[in-house]
């Protein structure tokens, strides 16, 4: 039973994925070499590694059915594309161009490449219904969406078949679960390791991270608000076993109560070095548990989960990172956590 376990841990099948993926990857960098004179090596990985993480967030959104209320919205697009212009290398600058460009990245009901399309009446309504994602992942990146590259229909084809024969999820693992289903986690530990080798990106378990985020705040607390015993803040934020009748939650008065929510509430944290943002996921969750039982315990009627997530993701939560494929990643990671509560 232990060798079952393992091998269908998070940490063998993020390995068995990892491979794959980068065999994949490889493809399409390659091809784009070949068919683009001007390109170079790093050029070419950086521009593969958007498009990967374009097309992953599109897995996201389509789960949700935010195009067309379609969950295979990019397969069918594919399909459609294939029955009029098989081997004919136009999908990536005439139908893929048109839906990261222009229907991703307006607000819905506008035309899309408007008398200038190949696309069906059902799809046509489908990109201009599109939900406005406002997040720069899909706003054309200078170096590389304004130099068209090109990528041929075939490595395309490889890649998505790979791709979206697995099932996607916007439900992040908490520090207890491992879900084996491509989730946002799942991603930036794949998207670190594909960097890892030159640039030195290393990705810490969730459970470490999750250690580091309560202790963080609750050192944090303890300078900041004056209370009798230190060890109500970490029976707050640890738990002590897996059953709930076991947990202690520590012994703070209505207005202690209100006071932690309020430094909460207000708190700001950067990661000096946040890759595509484990630790700063890691304080989202965190903050948001601790934030809702608290609320819930002296009975003060909350914003719905969706407008909490929000607002510690634009107010409490920042970063700093020289890699622009992080970047891209965290812009990309941001809005599907933004989802996630919906």
């Amino acid at each position: 039973m232990d060798k079952i376990k393992e091998a269908f841990s998070l940490s063998a099948v993020t390995d068995i994925f990892y491979k794959d993926f980068f065999i994949e990857y490889n493809k399409l960098v390659e091809a784009v070499k070949r068919k683009n004179m001007s390109i170079d090596q790093e050029k070419a990985r950086d521009f593969i590694l958007l498009f990967s993480v374009r097309t992953i967030f599109l897995g996201f959104i389509q789960k949700k059915g935010w195009i067309g209320n379609d969950e295979k919205f990019i397969q069918n697009l594919l399909k459609e594309y294939e029955k009029k212009y098989s081997g004919k290398d136009l999908f990536y600058n005439r139908w893929l161009d048109p839906l990261f460009f222009e229907a991703l990245n307006s607000s819905p009901g506008s035309k899309v490449a408007y008398r200038n399309n190949d696309f069906s009446v059902e799809t046509e309504k489908k990109l201009q219904m599109a939900p406005y994602l406002n997040g720069g992942l899909f706003k054309q990146k200078q170096g590389y969406d304004d130099r068209k590259f090109f990528i041929p229909d075939k490595e395309i084809i490889e890649f998505f078949d790979f791709l979206f024969s697995h099932n996607f999820t916007i439900e992040e693992n908490s520090y207890e679960d491992e879900d084996l289903q491509l989730n946002p986690e799942f991603l930036g530990i794949i998207f670190e390791r594909l960097v890892n080798k030159a640039d030195g990106a290393v990705y810490t378990p969730r459970t470490e991270v999750d250690l580091m985020c309560r202790l963080s705040l609750v050192k944090w607390l303890e300078k900041n608000i004056n209370l009798p015993f230190k060890n109500n803040l970490y029976e707050l934020f640890f738990r002590e076993g897996e059953k709930e009748e076991d947990q202690k939650h520590g012994s703070f008065s209505e207005r202690e109560k209100k006071e932690i929510i309020y430094f909460l509430e207000n708190i700001t944290i950067c990661d000096p070095a946040v890759g595509s943002g484990a630790f700063l996921v890691g304080m989202m969750y965190v903050l948001d548990e601790i934030e809702q039982y608290l609320k819930l315990s002296i009975g003060i009627k909350d914003i719905n989960a969706f407008e909490r997530k929000k607002r510690i993701i634009a107010q409490s939560l920042y970063g700093v990172e020289v890699k622009e494929w992080a970047v891209w990643i965290l812009k990309s990671g941001r809005a599907i956590r933004w989802f996630s509560a919906w």
